[in-house]
C-alpha cells in the first residue's frame, strides 16, 4: 500500500496499466510525501523510508483504512454498479477522517462488529479484515465470524458496507470538522515549492504532519488540559474516553520491566480507529500548531507539556524528543518549562 518498488514493472505489466498509474495507486504517491524526494534543498533531509515512517507513525499512517459508504456505494456507472465504488487511498491516512464530496464523517467499522472475531486492540480494529481473501465483493466486509462450516473454510461476515444514504450527525461538529479537513487536504497536497511553516520555520510536508501527530499524542496524555479548545462538549466527552482508554494501557505496559522509550510511548502514539474521536483531538492540536512564532508555540505547549509530564513523565520524554520532529518543533518543546508554569491558562490564552 506504501511503495510497490521493485514489483512495480510486473504489476503494471500484469494488470495493463503504465508504471506511473501502477505507483499511483500507492499511498506514498500522494502529495504529503513529496517533499521526501522533491523538496527545497535546504529543507530536504535524506530519505527516509515510507515503510519505516509507517511502523512508528501510526499518526501519519493506518495499516486498515476509514471508511465512507456513500463512495463505496459507487457513481451510477455499470463498473461500479458491479464492483463498487473505490477504496481510496487518503483513508489509510489517519488525518483522513471525513469525505469532503458527501460531507461526512468517515466509518471505521462494520455495523455487525459484534459478530467478528477479533483479537486486535481497540484502536486496530477496523473493517477490511482479511485482504487475501478471494470472497468477498469489495464492498463486503471480510472480518471472520469465529464459525467454520464442516470441512469448509472459516465464515466472514459479508455485510454490506456501501450505503448511499446519507448519515445523520451533529450540525454543530461536522461544520467545523469538514474545514479542518479540508485544511489538511490541501496542505497534504502542498507543492514541493511550497513548503509549510512551523513557527515561521519552512518545513517538508510530512514533518508538519509528524508535528501534528506529536502534538496530538500530547493532548491525549495531558487531557482535559486543552479541553477549553474543543470545539464542543460532546466531543470533549469522546477525547476523555480515549484518554481513559489510553492510560489504561500504559498502566497495563508498566507491568513489564525494560520497556525502550517506543515502547513507552506506543500507547499514545496512534490515531483512534473512530474518525470523529480523532478529529476531535486533531482540530486541538491544529490550533496549537498554528501558531506563527516559536515563542507563541511554546507558551501554548507549555500547559500540555506539565500536565503530560505529571501524568507520565517518560512518555512525555519519548514524545517530546522524536528524532522525526521539526526543528521548530524540537525548539519549542526544549525544557525547561517552570518559567511557564504559572503563566495563562490555555483555554484562556489569547489568541485562540
Amino acid at each position: 500500500m506504501i511503495d510497490l518498488k521493485d514489483h512495480l514493472q510486473p504489476f503494471a505489466t500484469a494488470t495493463r496499466l503504465t508504471p506511473q498509474e501502477a505507483a499511483n495507486l500507492c499511498v506514498g504517491q500522494l502529495g504529503i510525501f513529496n517533499t521526501l524526494q522533491h523538496g527545497p534543498p535546504e529543507i530536504r533531509p535524506e530519505p527516509t523510508p515510507l515503510a519505516q515512517l509507517s511502523f512508528h507513525h501510526r499518526w501519519l499512517f493506518h495499516s486498515e483504512p476509514r471508511y465512507c459508504p456513500q463512495c463505496l456505494a459507487g457513481d451510477g456507472s455499470p463498473l461500479q454498479n458491479e464492483h463498487g465504488g473505490p477504496w481510496r487511498r487518503h483513508w489509510y491516512l489517519p488525518m483522513v477522517f471525513a469525505c469532503p464530496i458527501h460531507q461526512r464523517l468517515l466509518r471505521h467499522a462494520c455495523p455487525a462488529g459484534s459478530n467478528h472475531e477479533i483479537h486486535a486492540a481497540p484502536m486496530d480494529r477496523s473493517a477490511v479484515g482479511s485482504l487475501s481473501d478471494p470472497r468477498p465483493h469489495p464492498t463486503q466486509c471480510r472480518h471472520l465470524t469465529g464459525q467454520k462450516p464442516s470441512g469448509g473454510r472459516r465464515a466472514f461476515c459479508g455485510v454490506q458496507l456501501a450505503d448511499p444514504s446519507p448519515d445523520h450527525q451533529p450540525a454543530d461538529e461536522v461544520p467545523e470538522l469538514l474545514r479542518l479537513q479540508n485544511s489538511l487536504i490541501t496542505n497534504m497536497n502542498r507543492p514541493p515549492g511550497d513548503p509549510l511553516r512551523v513557527a515561521g520555520t519552512p518545513i517538508m510536508n510530512h514533518q508538519y504532519f509528524t508535528d501534528l501527530g506529536i502534538i496530538a499524542a500530547l493532548v491525549l496524555l495531558s487531557w482535559p488540559a486543552s479541553e477549553g479548545l474543543c470545539a464542543s462538549p460532546t466531543l470533549a466527552a469522546a477525547i476523555d474516553e480515549e484518554a481513559r482508554l489510553r492510560l489504561h494501557m500504559s498502566r497495563t505496559r508498566q507491568t513489564h520491566h525494560h520497556q525502550n522509550q517506543f515502547r513507552v510511548s506506543q500507547p499514545w502514539a496512534a490515531a483512534p480507529a473512530d474518525a470523529r474521536t480523532c478529529a476531535a483531538i486533531l482540530s486541538i492540536a491544529w490550533k496549537v500548531l498554528k501558531k506563527p512564532t516559536s515563542g507563541g508555540l511554546q507558551r501554548a505547549l507549555a500547559p500540555l507539556l506539565i500536565q503530560a509530564d505529571r501524568t507520565n513523565g517518560r512518555a512525555t520524554n519519548a514524545i517530546r524528543s522524536n528524532p522525526r520532529r521539526s526543528r521548530a518543533l524540537a525548539v519549542a518543546m526544549r525544557k525547561p518549562w517552570s518559567g511557564l508554569r504559572h503563566g495563562p491558562r490555555l483555554n484562556s490564552a489569547p489568541g485562540w
